[in-house]
């Protein structure tokens, strides 16, 4: 501070401004740290809250063109893509035919690896009475309560039964129409994979299978960063 020592009330006028100066540096930097850890405390309460579930892509309204088969050992496959924001998924509804065993019929999600169904993730549980599955939009729920999913990136439901055959199948509604609704982001494939008692995946071009996918997507980081920074400066307006 020698600069205060200079004749004329020089140095006074200047160690004024050099210690208003680092003063308004020192209040700026503790308001940004306070900015920071309220943005973090914000976004981490903000997780916990139970978001109600919502349709995160759905292509059921459209028409059926027709139905595709599907029997012990002989799984179809639907692949879909996350949107910019990672999501938990509950439950699948699809819009089925004939089922020659209800109770046998199992919906699973699927990991991708190089565009193909790749690892289990887990498995979605009809839970109403079997009369409730033959010729509907049954809704399988998650065995797990849900199942995390990473923003845009491919998934694949996986839908297959016990018992049935080339003779004695089951039937799900494919569409024609490949457009969907759904958060942004949010896209089903397509076309549709057919299997032929464990044999190498087929593409069914331009007809994926009729289906809606539910759950929660989690706000976005860029999200909850701007709630908290709007949080903030209205709570600082306030005083």
């Amino acid at each position: 501070m020698k600069g205060c020592a200079l004749p004329n009330g020089q140095g006074n006028k200047n160690c004024h401004i050099f210690v208003t100066c680092e003063w308004q540096a020192g209040a700026y930097k503790d308001f940004m740290r306070r900015i920071i850890v309220k943005t973090i405390i914000l976004g981490l309460a903000l997780r916990t809250i139970d978001l109600p579930a919502a349709t995160l892509v759905t292509n059921l309204t459209n028409s059926m063109s027709e139905e595709t088969q599907f029997w012990e050992g002989s799984p179809l496959y639907q692949s879909f893509t996350v949107g910019t924001s990672p999501a938990t998924i509950n439950a699948v509804t699809l819009s089925t035919g004939f089922i020659v065993n209800p109770t046998g019929m199992q919906v699973a999600l699927f990991s991708d690896f190089s565009g193909a169904p790749y690892q289990s993730i887990g498995t979605f549980t009809f839970f109403g009475p079997p009369a409730g599955i033959p010729n509907k939009t049954p809704t399988f729920t998650a065995s797990s309560e849900s199942f995390n999913v990473n923003a845009n990136t491919t998934y694949w439901i996986q839908v297959t039964s016990f018992g049935g055959g080339p003779g004695d199948s089951n039937y799900l509604s494919i569409t024609s129409n490949t457009a969907e609704t759904g958060l942004p982001g949010w896209s089903l494939g397509d076309s549709h994979l057919y299997t032929y008692y464990g044999s190498t995946p087929q593409v069914y071009v331009g007809n994926p299978i009729r289906m809606e996918i539910s759950g929660v997507p989690e706000p976005s980081s860029i999200s909850l960063v701007a709630l908290g920074l709007c949080s903030l400066a209205l709570r600082r307006r306030r005083i």
